[in-house]
């Protein structure tokens, strides 16, 4: 025999009756919170240039322009035994209409360790000298300087050319002919050299950026600006460019690391930073030092300035409550 209908309908209403209790009971109530956004003034900054060391540089200058000063060096590792008939090297980048120099390399050296200053040891004699109107130059070695196998060659020019690196897509080539054989061989070793009078200055109100000089630009944000004690939805530096270039902020051990492409305003995150710093009681601070590293996709070396009136510090923030 069956439950009587009234007592499966009483049965019915408990279940329902207990289920919607325990749903009750897990809700959560979300109070509103004021959502503030602010504008900060940075109100002082600098540069500090300094050299940079250029063997992953996809390309290798030579030469002179607005006083900047570049020599390319490569070395080839090949047999130091191989029978040498003749030797050709090849180089393909931008069209060039000067003449080149190529110089003995007087000592063994590294890409990681080799500066402008090292050309003071570096840097023999010439021993070939010869006018090129090309884009892919191939020179033809009557005669080999000492150590060639083992320290390679700097080239120069008057004026200034770049030339595709190992890690470019054309890279140089050194063929060399043994008998009925031909053997090729790319740089194992390539890198590019540079000087510019403002190396090593610190540069005030003014933030640069360029290819071949190496630039750290530092601001200073006054903490006393900032609602340190706050949950931060958004805390960026924006910073207006002439054109396209690759940020990265730095303050002590964290990156904020953003590609920016085709805008000419770049937004840097600086939330991970605030974070860090509340766990450091900024109350001793007078000033927050971010480091901004700048690389600019300029084809020629050079110096950019970007106006005194392009960074601000915009701000997103819930308040905590007391």
């Amino acid at each position: 025999m069956g439950t009587p209908l009234p007592v499966r309908i009483l049965a019915l209403i408990l279940i329902i009756t207990s289920f919607s209790s325990c749903l009750r009971e897990k809700e959560t109530v979300f109070s509103p919170r004021d959502v503030y956004t602010s504008t900060v003034k940075i109100d002082s900054f600098y540069t500090y240039i300094q050299h940079i060391h250029t063997g992953n540089s996809g390309y290798l200058y030579t030469g002179e322009s607005d006083s900047f000063v570049s020599y390319a060096i490569l070395q080839f590792n090949y047999p130091d035994t191989l029978s040498i008939d003749s030797v050709f090297l090849t180089l393909r980048g931008d069209s060039i209409a000067d003449t080149l120099y190529l110089y003995s390399v007087l000592s063994a050296w590294t890409e990681g360790h080799i500066l402008y200053d090292s050309l003071a040891y570096l840097l023999g004699q010439i021993f070939y000298k010869g006018y090129f109107n090309d884009d892919s130059i191939t020179i033809k070695f009557d005669t080999l300087p000492a150590h060639f196998d083992s320290n390679g060659v700097i080239i120069y020019s008057n004026a200034l050319h770049r030339f595709s690196s190992s890690e470019g897509s054309m890279p140089p080539i050194l063929t060399i002919f043994s008998g009925d054989t031909s053997y090729t061989y790319r740089p194992y070793r390539d890198a590019f050299l540079c000087d510019h009078p403002l190396v090593g200055d610190t540069l005030k109100d003014t933030l640069l950026q360029g290819n071949g000089i190496g630039f750290v630009n530092v601001l200073f944000i006054p903490s006393h600006s900032l609602p340190l004690h706050s949950n931060f939805s958004r805390l960026e530096v924006g910073l207006y460019s002439p054109t396209t270039c690759t940020l990265r902020v730095y303050y002590q051990d964290i990156l904020s690391d953003e590609e920016h492409t085709g805008d000419t305003t770049a937004f840097l995150s600086l939330i991970p930073v605030i974070d860090d710093m509340e766990a450091d009681s900024v109350d001793t601070l007078e000033y927050i030092p971010v480091e901004v590293k700048m690389r600019h996709p300029f084809a020629v070396p050079g110096i950019f300035t970007l106006p005194a009136d392009s960074l601000k510090l915009y701000m997103m923030y819930i308040m905590e409550e007391e």
